[in-house]
C-alpha cells in the first residue's frame, strides 16, 4: 500500500532568456519537470495512519 501523504518529489526547472542586441530581454522560457513518488505505507508506525484509525473509533462518553 501507498502513502498517500508522502512523497517522494522532484522539480527539474530549466530558464531560458533571450535578449537583443542591445541587452534588452525579448523572451523569458521556463520549463519545470515536477515528478512525485508515493512512498510505502509504514502502518502503525505512522501518525497519520494512526489518526485516521482513531477516527474511525466509536468513543461514548457519559
Amino acid at each position: 500500500m501507498k502513502c498517500p501523504y508522502a512523497v517522494s518529489r522532484k522539480i527539474v526547472t530549466q530558464t531560458t532568456m533571450q535578449y537583443d542586441e542591445n541587452g534588452n530581454q525579448t523572451s523569458y522560457t521556463e520549463y519545470q519537470n515536477n515528478a512525485a513518488e508515493f512512498v510505502n505505507c509504514l502502518g502503525e508506525e505512522c501518525g497519520a495512519y494512526n489518526a485516521e484509525a482513531k477516527k474511525n473509533v466509536n468513543i461514548n462518553v457519559n
